[in-house]
């Protein structure tokens, strides 16, 4: 019998390898989302406005508790330079023994004291135009039944006075038992006004004129 020729059976078919390319995680998501990209960019921008946001509030109360503390401690320098300057005045006041003299219409206060046979004129004068309270001494000579001197206050005692007033003050009517001082300053809008009574021990003559 006839053989019959073998035939090349055809080849298998090619098998189609799908090989699936990794896609992004974010793919995923809806179209209207944004990218991390973005988010990242938004978060960011938040973080940066809160940080800004702290730092202005810092700074604003910085500033605040700057202008607090100037405000404080300008008051309690002008309590206690009026402190100090009614001090020396009452030094001067309280062993007062030849007279003392209130004149009202120059704002100035004599202060007359003797020691081993001479007497000293001590003037206390408010400088109204330059807020100035000056202090100056000299001779006193005693003449006519009276005391002659005359003194040019120079000496700053204290500057930024409004105001200054002495009320001299006779209990029995046998000389100055006590004189009030009413020392007034002023300084960035605030005042501080300081009053004292002083009690003279010698009760010397005196007067207050107008």
């Amino acid at each position: 019998s006839a053989v019959r020729p073998m035939t090349a059976s055809p080849p298998p078919s090619a098998l189609a390898l799908v090989i699936s390319t990794p896609q992004p995680l974010w793919a995923s998501v809806s179209a209207s989302a944004s990218p991390p990209s973005s988010r990242y960019a938004s978060s960011a921008s938040r973080q940066a406005s809160v940080r800004f946001g702290v730092i202005k509030s810092a700074l604003g109360f910085l500033v605040a508790s700057t202008n607090t503390y100037g405000s404080l401690s300008a008051n309690m320098n002008m309590r206690m330079e009026a402190q100090l300057a009614v001090n020396q005045i009452s030094e001067y006041l309280i062993d007062c023994n030849s007279g003392v003299y209130w004149y009202d219409s120059t704002k100035s206060l004599c202060v007359l004291r003797t020691d081993g046979g001479s007497t000293t004129a001590h003037v206390f004068e408010l400088n109204c135009e330059s807020g100035e309270l000056l202090y100056g001494k000299g001779e006193a000579v005693y003449r006519n039944g009276a005391y002659e001197y005359s003194v040019s206050p120079a000496d700053l005692l204290v500057d930024n006075a409004v105001g200054f007033d002495v009320a001299l003050i006779s209990n029995d009517g046998e000389g100055i038992s006590c004189a009030v001082i009413e020392l007034k300053l002023e300084t960035r809008g605030k005042t501080h006004t300081e009053e004292r009574t002083i009690a003279l021990r010698n009760k010397p003559e005196g007067k207050n004129i107008v």
